[in-house]
């Protein structure tokens, strides 16, 4: 036990803790956070998925999986794709996998795979979802093919 006083009042110590700080990496969401890039004349309407982080933390990222879904896991989404991430402190970047959509609309989210074997500093910043719309741009004659862009 540590005594001593503050004047005018003497205190004994009688508990003490110990703090340790963790250096780690930390990937939040960076602006523009999720992109959709879509080839409008590919009827088969593939779209490339770019999420785009930084590394706010003081350790670096390596070989980072992302998670690409299609809605939102914890409410059933579907796993679309993945791909990886390296990033030294500091560092913004951005991984992207590429989809053909299926049906619309969807709700895309992105985050990092719960398997990564790295401790983040603040899982409140690494996940972001966007809303997806295609439209079809073209009227078709009998048999023709139809061409898509993003709607707002």
């Amino acid at each position: 036990d540590a005594n001593g006083s503050m004047l005018p009042t003497p205190f004994v110590l009688k508990q003490s803790v110990s703090v340790s700080v963790v250096s780690a990496p930390d990937l939040a969401i960076a602006n523009p956070g999720i992109v959709f890039t879509l080839d409008p004349n590919n009827s088969n309407r593939p779209l490339t998925i770019t999420a785009n982080f930084s590394n706010l933390g003081s350790e670096r990222v390596e070989n980072a999986t992302i998670d690409f879904y299609d809605g939102f896991p914890e409410e059933g989404g579907t796993p679309i794709g993945q791909n990886t991430i390296s990033l030294l402190p500091g560092q913004q970047g951005s991984t992207a996998i590429n989809w053909t959509v299926p049906k619309e609309p969807h709700t895309i989210v992105v985050f990092p795979s719960s398997k990564n074997m790295f401790f983040d500093a603040d899982y409140s910043n690494e996940k972001a979802s966007k809303e997806l719309k295609l439209c079809s741009v073209q009227a078709l004659p009998l048999g023709g093919t139809p061409t898509y862009q993003l709607c707002t």
